[in-house]
C-alpha cells in the first residue's frame, strides 16, 4: 500500500518539477505502450508545444495549470478521415523524443488551416495510483 503523500511526492518530482521539459502533441491513432503507432501531422506549422506549468499533485494527480496553445495551422492537420483523437506527452519536441503518456481528447477534431488548437487548463491529467488500492 502506498500513502497519498508518497504518490503526490512522486508526481511532483516527475511532473511539476520538470514541467518545462514536457511537450504535448496530437495524434489521430491510438499509441501503443511501446510508444509506437503515433500519427502526428507533418508540416503546415504543426509542432509539439512545451507545457508551461503543471499543478501540484493532489491524490496522485497532476494537471495542466494553463491553457496549452498550438501555433496557428497553415493547412490541414487532421481531416475528416483522420481526426485528432489523442493528446501525447513527450520528453522533447524532436523526432527522437520519447512518448511518455497519452490520453483521449474530449472530442475528436478536424483541424483545418487557420485554426488555433487550445487545450484548456486542467483538462489533461496525469495520474499515479497504487495498484493495491
Amino acid at each position: 500500500m502506498t500513502t497519498t503523500y508518497w504518490l503526490n511526492s512522486i508526481m511532483d518530482t516527475m511532473y511539476k518539477d520538470n514541467s518545462g521539459s514536457f511537450y504535448i502533441g496530437l495524434s489521430s491513432t491510438l499509441p501503443t505502450a511501446s510508444g509506437t503507432n503515433i500519427t502526428e501531422p507533418s508540416g503546415n506549422a504543426y509542432q509539439r508545444v512545451r507545457i508551461g506549468t503543471l499543478s501540484a499533485a493532489a491524490n496522485g494527480v497532476v494537471k495542466n495549470s494553463n491553457d496549452i496553445q498550438f501555433p496557428k495551422s497553415t493547412g490541414t492537420w487532421f481531416g475528416s478521415s483522420n481526426k485528432a483523437k489523442y493528446w501525447l506527452l513527450f520528453d522533447g519536441n524532436t523526432a527522437g523524443a520519447h512518448l511518455l503518456s497519452w490520453g483521449e481528447l474530449s472530442k475528436q477534431r478536424i483541424i483545418e488551416g487557420d485554426t488555433i488548437v487550445t487545450i484548456s487548463a486542467n483538462s489533461i491529467s496525469f495520474t499515479l495510483t497504487d495498484s493495491n488500492s
